[in-house]
């Protein structure tokens, strides 16, 4: 069970940028070097990609690269340029994952090593075992794989116990996803 962080913020979007036609043919129209190179200076300071000046620009990635490290002491005008934002994203929120209590993790952990044991003397501690694994992941909702992470051992072995002990039900055909049968 996951939950999200409510907080989405606003992040540029930094791949596959394409500046707007009017900027492309904004280049077209520019007879000046000095002109464009302050015009792609200003792209990049307001966070276009140098890919999508170059493509605007009809230059190499790297020849932008260069022309917007060049110092330039002139900063010929280009405010009547039109200069567009870059596009957003909303970012994705990172999920919250659900984490076993320390009690309840602590509880397994000391009755673990019984509970692996196929002797008749500790069929309780392995029914208790069994008992707290689904009260964590049902009633704390943790899920078993983080709770398997925490132990050292495989969800899927968790599953298998659950299922054994009748906490939860198989939809395969495994026998070993089978619960046990209680004979009189």
């Amino acid at each position: 069970m996951t939950d999200t962080a409510t907080t989405i913020t606003e992040v540029p979007r930094r791949t596959k940028l394409v500046l707007p036609d009017e900027v492309q043919a904004t280049f077209d129209r520019i007879t000046s070097v000095e002109v464009r190179n302050e015009y792609a200076r200003v792209l990049r300071d307001k966070g276009w990609t140098l890919a999508s000046i170059a493509t605007s620009m009809e230059l190499s990635r790297e020849r932008v690269r260069q022309i917007i490290e060049e110092e330039n002491p002139e900063h010929p005008p280009v405010d009547e340029f039109p200069l567009p934002d870059v596009p957003t994203r909303k970012a994705k929120a990172k999920p919250v994952y659900v984490e076993p209590s320390a009690e309840g993790l602590q509880g397994l952990v000391d009755l673990m090593p019984e509970a692996n044991s196929n002797s008749p003397k500790y069929a309780e501690e392995r029914r208790q075992f069994t008992e707290r694994l689904n009260a964590l992941h049902v009633e704390e909702g943790v899920p078993l794989y983080r709770i398997a992470l925490r132990l050292g051992v495989t969800s899927s072995g968790l599953r298998s116990r659950l299922v054994r002990y009748g906490y939860l039900e198989s939809s395969g055909t495994s026998k070993a996803y089978n619960s046990l049968k209680t004979e009189s």
